[in-house]
């Protein structure tokens, strides 16, 4: 008996007690956003030389880019030469967010470099030890 009066009030408790009006609540002042530091401009090798960091950065972007190509695949065929420059002018936006995303902090831009720059022999090791 005590034990059913016992778990009732704490039930009772668990219920109610969280619950609050609205004029109790705190009004929450708008925090201002700490700005995120900029990262590094990226800056490509003069020998052509890809990092493994930067080719597995690479080869992540690939689904995602190949994805957003496919997405947009026909939005290309608009017939309005505004919308087809502002889905162009959407499309670079997007590719180059995805690369930023993925890491590669030079974007699009450094994505295209490793691309370029794959096919130097100075990268023949990391594509076999990564692929």
């Amino acid at each position: 008996m005590h034990k059913a009066i016992f778990l009732s009030a704490i039930l009772i408790v668990l219920t109610f007690g969280g619950c609050r009006s609205e004029t109790d609540a705190p009004i929450e002042q708008p925090q201002p956003r700490p700005r995120a530091a900029a990262a590094p401009r990226f800056v490509p090798a003069n020998d052509s030389t890809i990092t493994v960091r930067q080719f597995r950065l690479w080869r992540d972007c690939n689904p995602v880019l190949d994805s957003l190509t496919y997405f947009y695949k026909d939005s290309f065929a608009v017939a309005d030469p505004v919308s087809k420059l502002r889905l162009q002018e959407d499309f670079i936006k997007a590719k180059d967010k995805i690369c930023k995303l993925a890491g590669l902090s030079g974007g699009y831009t450094e994505y295209k470099w490793i691309m370029e720059s794959i096919a130097n022999p100075r990268n023949k090791e990391l594509l076999d030890e990564n692929l």
